[in-house]
């Protein structure tokens, strides 16, 4: 069975090359890869993430010939991506900086003093800390994974933010600089749909949770799911 094989960053460096054609057997699965890439490489390989034809997989997920297995080492800028410490914008400049790259695109998003015509004193973010360090890393891995160029890294700040204060940066770096405005306008919007963060205005009458978003699409057939005729719901 022939597979694709893409490398990237520190495990293009020590495979040295970006991408190959591999033969394993029939009914391997990523653990069959993630051995052999071991055994051959060397041991960081058995920590990289791999990805199955662009999407996250599991070592249990069978391969079929043809299949492509990105092998993706920690993403650029690294842990935490979560912090209730103030972001510093040149810390993720830095982190994505590299002499190949001709352009380095910056999104800040600041704290306003406003929500719906109403004046705010400050915001308060909630969070799955956890599964939102899981999804952020997810989301710098897929962007990287589709063009091998880019180096991405990201930061959101929880807990009590005052007006002007920095809530989410992300730094993407890249040979061209439309490619980088690209990236990180996608990763933004990716971060603002799917990652397990909530908003709370502090206004003068209280607390006010913004409620104008949608669950990500996995989260929503699931609640479908359990609301059809006939479902129970455990507790």
């Amino acid at each position: 069975m022939r597979l694709r094989l893409l490398f990237f960053a520190q495990a293009a460096q020590l495979a040295g090359q970006s991408e190959t054609e591999w033969e394993t057997a029939e009914g391997a699965t990523l653990a069959t890869v993630r051995q052999q890439l071991a055994e051959r490489y060397g041991a960081p390989f058995a920590q990289f993430g791999l990805a199955r034809n662009q999407d996250w997989a599991d070592d249990s997920t069978p391969l079929q010939d043809g299949d492509e297995v990105a092998v993706l080492p920690p993403v650029s800028g690294g842990a935490p991506r979560i912090t209730t410490e103030p972001l510093d914008p040149g810390q993720l400049i830095a982190a994505v900086a590299r002499p190949g790259a001709g352009a380095i695109a910056l999104f800040v998003g600041v704290v306003r003093d406003e929500f719906l015509g109403t004046k705010t004193a400050a915001v308060r973010y909630h969070a799955y800390a956890q599964m939102a360090e899981r999804v952020l890393s997810e989301i710098v891995a897929e962007a990287e994974a589709k063009d091998g160029t880019l180096r991405i890294a990201a930061r959101h700040r929880i807990g009590e933010l005052l007006i002007g204060e920095a809530s989410l940066i992300v730094a993407v770096s890249s040979p061209h600089r439309q490619a980088a405005f690209s990236a990180c306008s996608q990763v933004v919007e990716e971060i603002k749909t799917r990652l397990p963060i909530w908003k709370q205005e502090l206004t003068a009458e209280g607390g006010v949770w913004h409620e104008d978003g949608q669950l990500p699409t996995a989260a929503r057939r699931s609640t479908r799911a359990s609301t059809k005729p006939g479902s129970t719901e455990k507790v």
